[in-house]
């Protein structure tokens, strides 16, 4: 028997076992922010927002080419984010070594994901850098969406490609 392969799922548990914990959420644009401001009208899980990691659907998965391999899929866009401290500040100042959120906070953030999509059971591939996509910092440069007041520092990373294995279980 075989276990469903199913994207998000997958995409939820590595978040899971990141070190820092993010929120994941999975959707559109409009999705992702009306579940970010349900959480701002939230009592006991505002606190929870961010860091955020944000995996914009649809994605379509490549199938049928590959004997062994499920599917390979190219993930448009991840956004992992925090709340920005510095909402006039110097752009250099997110990029402060000691204090700054780029190395602190994003970028362990980035790398933790890509190694912990390298040892995910439904992943093809163990080095995090073996998986093909497209990195962009974006240092406050606008808030998360016309929708939200929150001013995000945040990593995009776009077109992430994928091979996902599925799991025989006896």
């Amino acid at each position: 028997m075989n276990e469903q392969v199913i994207l998000v799922n997958i995409i939820g548990d590595i978040c899971k076992k990141m070190s820092v914990i993010p929120n994941f959420q999975a959707g559109n644009g409009e999705q992702i922010v009306k579940t970010l401001n349900d959480l701002d009208n939230s009592i006991t899980q505002k606190g929870y927002k961010y860091p955020l990691l944000a995996m914009v659907l649809p994605v379509l998965e490549k199938r049928g080419r590959s004997v062994g391999f499920y599917a390979k899929v190219t993930i448009p866009r991840i956004v992992i984010c925090t709340i920005s401290n510095y909402a006039t500040d110097d752009v250099l100042l997110r990029y402060d070594t000691t204090t700054g959120v780029f190395p602190n906070i994003l970028y362990p953030m980035y790398y933790d994901f890509l190694y912990q999509c390298g040892v995910s059971d439904n992943v093809n591939g163990q080095d995090p850098n073996s998986f093909e996509h497209q990195k962009r910092d974006c240092p406050n440069v606008r808030r998360l969406s016309s929708q939200t007041n929150d001013w995000v520092d945040y990593i995009e990373i776009l077109n992430l490609e994928l091979t996902l294995l599925q799991i025989k279980t006896c």
